[in-house]
Parts: structure tokens; C-alpha cells; sequence
């Protein structure tokens, strides 16, 4: 999987299906600062385009994923996570 980093956060991008050549490509548009804290109503959103269509984009923190959207606009509002707490978080 690869992912694409912004801040401290995280889009997961699966690899394409096997008989699909061409990688999607994904972005993470928000937060775009970074040190951004993760806070509760935090706007998640992320830019995605795969040829086959893009079933879902998924968003993580420290390798968490905190949300799932399946259809665009690619955007939430975090939600707190059990184990994530408010504030600064690593990349992994």
C-alpha cells in the first residue's frame, strides 16, 4: 500500500487490481498545514481518481484508520478514535 502524507496525517491508496495497469492516485487536501492538532470536528479531505473508479478512500492517523468515505467529495469531520488522542500525532 502506499500512502500519501500531509501534516500528520495519512490516505491509505491500494494497489490497482491485477488486470488494471494504471495506479490510482490520491491527496490529501486538508489538513494542508502542518502541525496541524487532531481535534475533534477536524476537516478530513482527500482528492482521488482511479480509471476503474475509486471504490473508497480511507483516512488514518498513526496507522488508524479514522475514517472511511466511498463516493465524493472525499471529506469528513474527525471523529475521536480510542487510542488517538487530541493533539499532535506521528507519522508512522
Amino acid at each position: 500500500m502506499s500512502v500519501v502524507t500531509g501534516s500528520n496525517f495519512a490516505v491509505g491508496m491500494a494497489p490497482p487490481a491485477p488486470n488494471d495497469t494504471v495506479k490510482p492516485t490520491v491527496s490529501l487536501t486538508s489538513p494542508s498545514t502542518p502541525g496541524t492538532k487532531l481535534d475533534p470536528g477536524l476537516l478530513l479531505e482527500a482528492t482521488a481518481f482511479d480509471n476503474t473508479g475509486t471504490a473508497e478512500v480511507r483516512f488514518e492517523v498513526a496507522a488508524t484508520v479514522v475514517a472511511t468515505v466511498t463516493s465524493p467529495p472525499y471529506r469528513t469531520n474527525y471523529v475521536l478514535k480510542t487510542g488517538l488522542d487530541a493533539g499532535l500525532q506521528p507519522l508512522e
